[in-house]
């Protein structure tokens, strides 16, 4: 007997073999993938300013300039020669803080910084923005609380408000970003007509270098966190200058963003926090530095924004406030619908970009709205922002 005779009885050893092998680096791979693209956790210290032995000094006047009435409210050793912001609660008065406002000088400084960390934080991969995203969300999630009362202590809006405007919309973007980021930033191919038919066409996204991100006052945190996540996931620095009326709750969480990137490897030097009052601006709108502006606000800053980004041919995004209406068709159910009309009224107190800024009636049907929807706003009350919430001082209107 041969032994070609034996040739076929069984599968042999290396089949099974090699499965296994094969297996093997399938998991290993995966598990590479799944430890690199995991978030790291960090900690970042809450402020004392929400904690319950905080022990408040409440602003006579409150006003951003507050501290040159009451130099009690300035920090240690002040610069005789620079400008502070008082930072105070709306909704109660309470001192949250006076802030060295950024000048000329400093604002360049931080460009500067910016333009350093960027040039590696180009060639990053999409792996390791997405970790930083993830990283974000997963911190996010597990201190809302805290990012919520953070927000309504210097605005004076309610918790309630600041869970759906800030905690909801601000992971919606950062769930976005990890799961098609990539997709929108990858080469696209084009098509090319029949006299070209041997080659070939790409568009290919680049970083743009650094960016800016002007933000109103109204939500604190998606305002500065949206323009800052989108920037860095396209490979960009950012330089976020945000309102004066709300330079403490914008510090902690660009704090957050800077604590992450350390924490996941990278340069913090990528976010840069700019606070200054409206004449030193311009510093950071005419920059050469500066490669796109997005910018939140009202109608006449942004067309000053605008003005000022030609003097480098700056692209510019603007999102400015509107006068939003409700129309209300003759055959609708007032009664039904009112308690709607309310809340799109006056969610965050009225600071809403997408919020009803008035009702349209049908002449016959205004006395009738007027009863039920004036009723409805006389009973209601403004206090604390644990209450109500109030957005309406030194200007925040």
């Amino acid at each position: 007997m041969s032994y070609d005779d034996y040739d076929d009885d069984g599968i042999g050893i290396i089949y099974p073999l090699s499965f296994f092998i094969a297996l093997g680096i399938w998991i290993v791979v995966q598990r590479y993938h799944s430890v690199r693209n995991r978030a790291v956790p960090f900690y970042i210290r809450a402020p004392e300013q929400i904690g319950p032995n905080f022990l408040p000094l409440k602003v006579d006047d409150p006003a951003l300039d507050a501290h040159l009435r009451d130099p009690n409210l300035l920090p240690v050793n002040p610069h005789a020669d620079r400008k502070y912001i008082t930072s105070y609660d709306p909704a109660t008065a309470f001192h949250l803080g006076t802030y060295l406002a950024d000048d000329a000088n400093a604002i360049e400084q931080k460009i500067q910084l910016a333009v350093h960390a960027q040039q590696s934080w180009a060639q990053s991969s999409f792996a390791d923005r997405r970790k930083v995203m993830r990283s974000l969300k997963k911190w996010l999630v597990d201190h809302q609380e805290m990012c919520a009362k953070v927000a309504a202590r210097d605005t004076g809006k309610t918790l309630l408000d600041a869970a759906l405007g800030e905690i909801l919309t601000t992971c919606s973007k950062l769930d976005f970003l990890i799961q098609w980021g990539e997709h929108y930033l990858k080469p696209e191919s084009r098509s090319t007509n029949w006299i070209l038919f041997y080659k070939s066409a790409k568009v290919h996204y680049e970083p743009l270098g650094v960016v800016a991100a002007i933000v109103s006052w109204n939500y604190p945190l998606h305002n500065a966190w949206s323009p800052i996540m989108a920037a860095l996931f396209a490979g960009n620095a950012v330089v976020v200058k945000c309102s004066e009326q709300v330079i403490w709750s914008t510090m902690f969480f660009v704090d957050v963003i800077k604590e992450c990137l350390r924490a996941c490897g990278q340069d913090p030097e990528l976010v840069q926090l700019v606070c200054c009052y409206p004449e030193d601006a311009e510093a950071l709108t005419t920059s050469p530095w500066i490669r796109h502006i997005t910018f939140i606000g009202s109608e006449e800053v942004g067309r000053k924004v605008a003005k000022a980004a030609t003097t480098h041919l700056t692209p510019v995004t603007l999102e400015l406030g509107g006068k939003d209406p409700a129309i209300v068709m003759p055959s609708t159910n007032i009664q039904q619908y009112a308690s709607i009309w309310m809340r799109g009224l006056f969610q965050n107190a009225g600071q809403n970009c997408i919020g009803i800024e008035r009702l349209v009636f049908a002449s016959y049907k205004y006395q009738c709205c007027a009863d039920d929807n004036g009723g409805t706003y006389a009973h209601s009350s403004v206090g604390a922002s644990a209450v109500a919430g109030r957005l309406c001082a030194d200007g925040r209107h």
